[in-house]
């Protein structure tokens, strides 16, 4: 996905900056799905400077060069605004305010916090990360030159819920504590799908479940008999709010097992 993007992208900007767009915000979500929340934080920086120059080279036709430094980068932000108002919405306005967010935080907040101080560095850490997502996802939904349907799956996985016990690769999704219950796993995984739903099948893959009759007759049944998924005749999945919910409560205390390795 990320390298359909890149390719769409170095269509209209320069190679230099769709690299370092894409490499930053990847070192962002690596660092987030890590934990490694100081590290996501510092790497917002190098993101809004790609996206600065992106923005220049889209407004401006002119950009500060890759290793050159950008100074006064809020008022730098600030002043898209005011190029003309013939430019698109999205990178006059939208995209420099969300870019102000990540900055902000990145520098404002110093990243690193005294001990006794309640550390807000995940919470950071995820704003940034989620504000990266849909920075990334506006600038490909104007610029992209893919298929329709297939630059509107791209936004929608760029902006899909992500959450750091499921690691994905390809079409393969798995649960990284193999401790959790089957039927939660489903659930983890259906929750990191939502809203589109998985088969059963896809289900039983990625949990790599030894039985798929027994787990769709039984593990299946019973979660949609208990309203916490919907399980369609086709061998469709899809969470409830009930199913929500019940995620919500619980992950918390699953992320902190699974990172003290109990």
């Amino acid at each position: 996905m990320l390298e359909r993007i890149k390719a769409d992208l170095k269509k209209k900007y320069p190679s230099d900056i769709c690299d370092a767009l894409v490499n930053s915000y990847v070192n962002i979500k690596e660092q987030y799905y890590l934990m490694k929340h100081e590290p996501s934080e510092l790497s917002g920086g190098k993101f809004v400077e790609a996206c600065i120059r992106l923005l220049q080279k889209e407004l401006t036709n002119s950009y500060t060069p890759i290793g050159s430094h950008i100074p006064n980068v809020i008022d730098v932000l600030r002043n898209f605004e005011n190029s003309s108002k013939d430019n698109n919405n999205s990178f006059r306005i939208h995209i420099p305010r969300a870019l102000l967010i990540i900055y902000n935080i990145r520098n404002k907040r110093g990243v690193g916090h005294l001990s006794g101080d309640v550390n807000p560095n995940f919470a950071d850490a995820t704003i940034i990360a989620t504000v990266a997502d849909w920075v990334l996802a506006e600038i490909y939904s104007v610029v992209f030159t893919t298929p329709l349907e297939e630059a509107q799956e791209i936004v929608n996985n760029l902006v899909r819920i992500k959450i750091p016990l499921i690691f994905e690769i390809g079409e393969i999704k798995r649960v990284l504590d193999p401790t959790i219950s089957f039927r939660d796993q489903g659930l983890l995984l259906l929750y990191s799908s939502h809203p589109t739903p998985m088969t059963d099948n896809e289900l039983v893959k990625c949990i790599e479940y030894k039985q798929p009759s027994y787990y769709k007759s039984y593990h299946l049944s019973r979660l949609h008999k208990d309203r916490l998924i919907e399980y369609s005749k086709d061998g469709n999945c899809t969470l409830s709010p009930t199913g929500i919910r019940y995620i919500e409560d619980n992950y918390g205390q699953w992320l902190d097992n699974f990172c003290k390795g109990e």
